[in-house]
């Protein structure tokens, strides 16, 4: 057995862990790049910096592990999904992704369901016809720019390129190729129907296998690019949210997790498909193929609060906190709607945009940033509410990711939802389920829950208040009120 990688492609940052044959963590370093916004409603990344944080990651995880590229065995991706790269026949992108909170495909996704029903969306990939998903991306750039779309040999999620950039192969797991909306959930194969519907040809996008295969080795000029051996494996992966679900120790249905980051994704297990005619949970599958994963489209959260910390409150998160804390539930009378860009939950709408109802004279900047933090845990509740109806109420959340850095928001989400929210020890789920894959493959683990009982491990449990859950509910119910009046104005 050799030392192992995995890494965690967020939205705004990437992270490399480095675990040494044993399945110790040694090391670890991260690289920030950011997405751009061309235009209201869109948002875009340059692949190529996705690429440099690579490199400069796994040189740092190596020096600080004293090791060589030869002693690198297996290297594991979990990147965010919903976002499209389009690249050239060796996976080299020719323009930027769109990136998955980028609401653009209005258009797109209306002429789609026209000619699609609603019903066989919903069944063959699980998700009514939304603005948020991939097939709606390509249709867009098919229309927009023509000459992409021709030249570009494949249209891959983030997953799918970086396995495809170091081996020439791309390839996605299960649930990543789920987000693409031209996925059959039932069958595991491309659906030909989405595919004619959406005008589309299935030779420009990449192979759908199981999370835990080998899509290939690494090419010898990526080994020398990036400090790789030509002999090390590279595992197919899959979407950050999945990964992020075994590295919280989810194996099998009966558990509810909450991943935030830039965005939130509540998920569950489930033995069998849940459509929601809604959209606010989506049906696809887990990284095995073995259930289905009951999830949202991802909820920008985090990408509210960086956004309102950089321009209206102008200061940091940990300030932000001390001063919301002392406001109560329902920020006294103000609601904030968290469409910055667009909706996704209770119902979408790409058109959608922020707003802030409800301001008075006796509101100060404490009351806007608990109103946001509401905000961004009603989103939350809209998607919990669909699995308290569809699955049954669970006993617990869940809660991993850089959003539960704040105390505030996991006591909010505990006295909102009237759940307990259990934050796991380490934050960096996702990390450590791509260091799972690749440790499978180097033989550390023979199954995932081995795996699950060597990493998980619990960290503070957040108790529901009762005396506020029934401020909550009310503030909730503005919430939904608000919203559903402010449609006619987006």
């Amino acid at each position: 057995m050799k030392h192992y990688i995995g890494v965690d492609m967020g939205t705004q940052s990437m992270r490399a862990y480095l675990f040494n044959p044993d399945g110790e963590i040694i090391a670890d370093a991260a690289s920030e790049y950011l997405p751009v916004y061309p235009q209201p409603g869109w948002a875009e990344c340059d692949p190529n910096l996705w690429l440099k944080s690579l490199k400069d990651i796994l040189t740092e995880v190596k020096k600080k592990g004293k090791i060589q590229a030869e002693e690198i065995g297996t290297i594991a991706f979990a990147c965010i999904d919903a976002s499209i790269v389009p690249v050239d026949e060796e996976c080299n992108p020719i323009d930027n992704c769109i990136v998955w909170m980028d609401s653009r495909t209005g258009n797109q996704a209306d002429t789609l369901s026209k000619i699609i029903s609603e019903a066989d969306a919903l069944t063959i990939s699980g998700s009514p016809v939304t603005p948020f998903q991939d097939v709606t991306k390509i249709m867009w750039i098919k229309e927009n720019k023509p000459e992409i779309y021709e030249k570009a040999r494949y249209f891959c999620e983030a997953t799918a390129f970086f396995t495809g950039y170091l081996t020439g192969k791309p390839v996605n797991g299960y649930c990543g190729s789920s987000y693409t909306q031209l996925l059959n959930v039932q069958t595991k194969t491309w659906s030909d129907t989405i595919f004619e519907a959406a005008g589309l040809e299935q030779s420009k996008v990449f192979e759908v296998r199981n999370a835990f295969d080998v899509a290939g080795t690494v090419l010898k000029k990526r080994a020398e690019e990036f400090g790789l051996s030509t002999d090390t494996k590279v595992v197919v992966g899959d979407s950050d949210h999945e990964i992020a679900m075994l590295g919280s120790g989810m194996s099998k249905p009966g558990m509810v997790l909450d991943i935030s980051g830039t965005s939130t994704s509540i998920a569950t297990y489930t033995e069998k498909p849940v459509y929601d005619p809604a959209g606010t949970m989506l049906t696809h599958l887990s990284a095995n193929g073995k259930y289905w994963n009951l999830e949202n489209a991802s909820l920008i959260t985090g990408g509210n609060l960086r956004w309102y910390k950089d321009t209206i409150a102008r200061c940091g998160y940990s300030e932000m906190d001390k001063a919301a804390i002392g406001i109560a539930p329902g920020s006294e009378g103000l609601t904030f709607l968290p469409y910055l860009q667009g909706q996704i939950t209770p119902e979408t709408n790409s058109d959608a945009t922020g707003v802030f109802v409800g301001l008075t004279m006796n509101h100060d900047i404490p009351h806007m940033t608990h109103a946001v933090y509401e905000a961004n845990v009603f989103t939350i509740r809209d998607c919990v509410e669909v699995i308290n109806r569809e699955v049954g109420k669970p006993d617990m959340i869940i809660g991993t990711g850089g959003g539960t850095r704040s105390e505030l928001c996991n006591q909010m989400k505990a006295d909102c939802l009237g759940i307990p929210f259990q934050v796991m020890e380490s934050e960096n789920a996702t990390g450590i389920g791509a260091g799972i894959l690749a440790g499978m493959v180097e033989g550390v683990f023979q199954t995932t829950e081995e795996a699950i009982e060597r990493y998980v491990k619990k960290g503070k449990l957040y108790i529901p208040d009762q005396t506020k859950k029934a401020g909550y509910d009310e503030a909730y119910r503005r919430y939904l009120k608000c919203q559903e009046v402010c449609q006619e104005l987006f």
